[in-house]
């Protein structure tokens, strides 16, 4: 029973870290990121060096959080919904560091001019300019596509515990936004905070109807724990 009540107390305590998130994971569903399947080439266009890139954008998710409690693995709640959407492919051409450019084609170069575009779509690139570059039997042959919302964060960089050129992209947002994004706001105020209120208000007055009962035995147990053991005084005949 003592242990029954010091875990109840536990629980309550922990009850007003609990968070809904059905606006987030609605919202999240809209958001698409790249991912890339495809080897990559290299080119020269005027004094700067590009990769291609040729990937999908897609929104997944087999099981969106919806709530659960703040730090605490194995307390996530799942949505009984999952999405699985992609967007057409396209390729883009980004612009290469000098790093990279002697550690994928072998060559010294300066930095490139600074009109130079970090990110070249595929109907802008200049392919009667371009030179097809054949890189080192060393440059990474695999590239992986990431996102990012930060535009210093974009470009190419080589990934040195994974031997792979990693390729950063901004995020898209579906045509589906217009309607999710309200949507989410709904959810948002109609579920989450409602939802938040109630189940932290609960856990705050079970941890004041527990709490008083509890703290005896803690107390009882702390006073224990600090007790010195008796000394036994030897005795001399």
């Amino acid at each position: 029973m003592k242990w029954l009540l010091i875990m109840t107390a536990m629980v309550a305590a922990l009850l007003p870290s609990c968070v809904v998130m059905t606006s987030v994971a609605i919202a999240e569903s809209c958001i698409y990121s790249p991912y890339s399947e495809r080897e990559v080439q290299f080119f020269r266009l005027g004094e700067a060096y590009y990769v291609s890139c040729t990937f999908r954008y897609a929104a997944r998710k087999d099981k969106p959080v919806i709530g659960g409690v703040v730090a605490t693995p194995g307390s996530e709640v799942y949505a009984p919904f999952s999405y699985n959407k992609e967007m057409e492919e396209q390729t883009v051409y980004v612009m290469l560091t000098p790093d990279l450019v002697k550690r994928c084609l072998g060559k010294t170069v300066s930095e490139p001019p600074k009109d130079s575009p970090l990110l070249i779509k595929a109907e802008e690139w200049d392919a009667a300019q371009a030179q097809l570059c054949q890189p080192l039997r060393s440059c990474p042959k695999t590239m992986f596509a990431y996102s990012s919302r930060d535009e210093k964060q974009w470009g190419c960089r080589y990934s040195d515990y994974g031997h792979y050129l990693r390729i950063t992209l901004p995020y898209k947002h579906g045509a589906e936004a217009w309607v999710t994004y309200p949507l989410a706001a709904v959810s948002l105020l109609a579920i989450d905070i409602p939802s938040m209120l109630v189940v932290n208000s609960v856990g705050f007055v079970g941890g004041l109807v527990v709490y008083p009962v509890v703290s005896p035995f803690l107390q009882y147990h702390a006073t224990e724990s600090v007790q010195a053991p008796a000394v036994e005084t030897a005795t001399h005949e």
